[in-house]
């Protein structure tokens, strides 16, 4: 090769030398302008703010819920039983059903209705002995006497003796309740004619009104024994609680009981507790007629203890800040998150009252609540 050729040559290398190196310099520029990018993206991109966790302020009777199981008692109970029957020749079969689980009976109630007959029920220490006939006298009379003019019948005969006024409000009953008065008789010639009240046909009871809890009335069968069962009073709550929600109750205390499809109210009557007691009892009295007809229940109930007799607005505690004076104050969610100085009383189960509440506090503002990531910087009044 001739020395011209070879200069050629070198050259030709030394350009391509050259020109590599450039591609080189560039494409290392280039990635150190992409990483510079990149790191300056990260780095200038900020960071999403967390959210502001916010709860409402509330207009409520304040309390902790305690619930405990519990059985419904009664306060007491009675029971029917029919006797012998004041139709000649029938048998004691019950012609019709008149009373019903749940209902009451009071004085004037018509209890059975054996052979076609009724059974009135009143109210009375002394049991229905005898058949009441013209010119007799007794407690039985006058106590029959007391519960006819107690629902409205007019009286006029003296106290414990069966006259025409008796006579004549026994009458007025039977034709009230759909039934024909039992025989009557002339005590003269132009005497009332009197009834002669069977002894079959009125039952005494202790106390009314009286609440049904079961019967044995069936249409076409021999009447059962007992008839039926009363309770009277109130129904009765049994509940047992353990030793600390024991004293966390008080005689006073509201509660509520869910019986099949009825929800029952009542107060604590008493508590019965001790530090070496592994368990306490409460009595709950229950008001309704729905709870005699569950006797014997087993109950979940919920007794609202310490409970505020009226609502009260109030704030959940974690809404609740503490500034370097001791004072509490709340900061109210929206722009500028705005500090508010408030007055409060004791918290109950999870939420403090609010005294004399500011005009800005109402029923529903949101508030910031301490577990938000963000309150930390809102600083303090």
């Amino acid at each position: 090769m001739s020395t011209e050729g070879i200069a050629r040559k070198r050259r030709r290398t030394v350009i391509l030398s050259v020109v590599v190196l450039l591609v080189v310099a560039a494409l290392s520029w280039l990635a150190g302008r992409a990483t510079t990018t990149t790191s300056a993206l990260a780095r200038d991109q900020k960071a999403p703010n967390p959210p502001v966790l916010t709860a409402p302020v509330v207009l409520k009777r304040l309390g902790t819920v305690v619930q405990a199981p519990g059985k419904l008692v009664s306060a007491g109970n009675e029971t029917i039983t029919v006797g012998s029957i004041s139709v000649a020749g029938a048998q004691s079969i019950v012609t019709a059903e008149v009373v019903h689980v749940g209902g009451q009976v009071r004085n004037g109630s018509v209890v059975a209705q054996v052979a076609g007959r009724p059974v009135f029920a009143f109210a009375g220490q002394t049991p229905m002995y005898r058949s009441l006939t013209s010119g007799e006298t007794g407690p039985d009379i006058a106590q029959l006497q007391h519960d006819l003019a107690s629902i409205g019948y007019s009286i006029s005969d003296t106290a414990g003796t069966y006259g025409a006024s008796t006579s004549a409000a026994l009458a007025e009953l039977y034709h009230n309740a759909g039934y024909a008065p039992p025989s009557s008789f002339a005590t003269g010639r132009k005497a009332p004619r009197l009834i002669d009240e069977p002894q079959a046909e009125i039952v005494f009871l202790p106390q009314l009104p009286a609440t049904v809890v079961s019967t044995k009335e069936q249409v076409g069968k021999a009447i059962g024994s007992p008839a039926v069962t009363l309770t009277y009073g109130s129904v009765v709550v049994d509940a047992t609680l353990s030793p600390a929600q024991g004293y966390m109750i008080e005689p006073g205390d509201r509660a509520s009981v869910r019986v099949g499809a009825h929800q029952l109210f009542g107060v604590v009557h008493s508590v019965v507790r001790s530090v070496r007691a592994r368990t306490a009892t409460a009595s709950i009295a229950l008001r309704g007629v729905a709870a005699h007809a569950h006797i014997g229940s087993q109950v979940e109930v919920s007794i609202e203890a310490g409970a505020t007799a009226a609502r009260t607005l109030a704030v959940p505690i974690g809404a609740l800040y503490a500034s370097g004076s001791g004072s509490a104050y709340v900061i109210l969610a929206g722009r500028g998150h705005r500090h508010l100085a408030v007055d409060v009383g004791q918290a109950v189960g999870g939420y403090v009252p609010i005294v004399d509440p500011p005009t800005d506090l109402l029923p529903g503002t949101k508030l910031v609540l301490d577990s938000s990531q963000s309150y930390a910087g809102l600083g303090g009044p």
